[in-house]
């Protein structure tokens, strides 16, 4: 089966390029434009890992990294961005970003990211026991 990854950019020569690349590698690549965008598709669909610019209109890449961390704690989101330093790498992976790797894109960069990343979800996948319960609903109190 085809691991499916969520890219944003707002850029559509880049989300073009890097999609049909994923493709060539196997991947099944959904595109969205907009933070905004990606956060509803994360909530109907189920991904692999996000892809996501940091610098676009609307929500910023900072801000879907700290959405993504907080509502789908183990999903890798890897960051691309053209203004690559230390202080925007630091507060990226501060906001749950995995990996920041650097515009322009160097497909076999992210290949081996990408490939870092979904190993470590697997692994931990393999080794996170499944609730019995879900999250939302209360353990029942103890009998006294």
């Amino acid at each position: 089966m085809q691991p499916k990854l969520l890219f944003i950019d707002d850029d559509i020569d880049t989300r073009d390029v890097v999609r049909e690349s994923l493709i060539a590698q196997g991947f099944h690549v959904v595109c969205v434009q907009t933070g905004a965008e990606a956060i509803a598709r994360l909530e109907r669909e189920e991904f692999e890992a996000v892809i996501s610019d940091l610098n676009m209109p609307g929500m910023s890449g900072l801000e879907l990294c700290r959405r993504v961390h907080r509502n789908w704690p183990n999903l890798p989101l890897l960051v691309l961005t053209g203004f690559l330093s230390t202080g925007t790498s630091v507060e990226a992976l501060r906001a749950g970003a995995c990996e920041v790797l650097s515009k322009p894109i160097r497909m076999q960069e992210l290949l081996l990211a990408l490939t870092r990343a979904l190993a470590g979800r697997r692994v931990e996948r393999k080794h996170t026991p499944r609730r019995a319960t879900p999250a939302h609903e209360p353990n029942p109190s103890p009998r006294s």
